[in-house]
């Protein structure tokens, strides 16, 4: 059960991170700023769920993961912009 969480933790992060990229707006910092900020916050938002996670008990816990991973992998590029 644990690897099955890890994985889709893991999942959760890549998607999270891949929709972070692909909201980008005109901003007068350079690139590389811009893109640093979005894994920041992304880490940011990872961190916060993880914690939430964590309060929760373990068959919660993978019922929460499955929900938001199927969630992610259903949605558009254009859903989070």
């Amino acid at each position: 059960m644990r690897t099955q969480m890890s994985r889709l933790l893991l999942v959760f992060s890549l998607c999270y991170l891949l929709a972070s990229a692909q909201n980008k707006t005109e901003s007068s910092e350079s690139q590389q700023e811009y893109e640093l900020n979005e894994i920041k916050h992304a880490v940011t938002v990872l961190l916060d769920f993880a914690e939430t996670l964590l309060e929760k008990p373990p068959q919660e816990r993978m019922e929460t993961l499955t929900n938001v991973t199927r969630f992610l992998l259903t949605q558009r590029r254009d859903d989070f912009s």
